[in-house]
């Protein structure tokens, strides 16, 4: 499967922020999968581990309920590690946190549509007709 092809997988527990997230990212067309924890994203990709053929870019937020942010990442490494995972919170030694576990990029809250997608388009390519920011 192309990266194309592969989704944005965003994992925020504030449901206000995943929506705007995925609303923005929509808007240009990017595909897009969510998840309100990384305990059940992570569970469902040991049992199932198709995750690699889907998922081109994760979007993270470090302070999630059940498994944290770095937990998810070092879980993930085994699983999926030619995934990018962007770490998204607003507390810098969190962010510093997760690149430490192996976050491939830190965003930090708040944040504009214009840097949420111009972090997106460095790391995975972006929709079919849409220019990279």
């Amino acid at each position: 499967m192309s990266p194309e092809s592969r989704a944005v997988l965003v994992v925020e527990d504030d449901a206000d922020l995943r929506a705007w997230i995925v609303g923005v990212l929509r808007r240009v067309e990017y595909p897009v999968l969510e998840a309100a924890d990384g305990l059940r994203v992570l569970q469902a990709i040991e049992q199932h581990e198709p995750a690699a053929d889907t998922i081109g870019l994760i979007l993270l937020d470090v302070m999630l309920p059940f498994l944290s942010g770095v937990e998810f990442i070092r879980g993930l490494a085994d699983y999926l590690s030619d995934i990018p995972v962007v770490a998204i919170s607003g507390s810098l030694t969190e962010l510093a946190e997760a690149s430490a576990a192996g976050a491939t990029d830190v965003l930090a809250k708040p944040f504009s549509a214009d840097a949420l997608l111009s972090l997106v388009a460095r790391h995975w390519p972006p929709p079919r007709g849409q220019a990279a920011g």
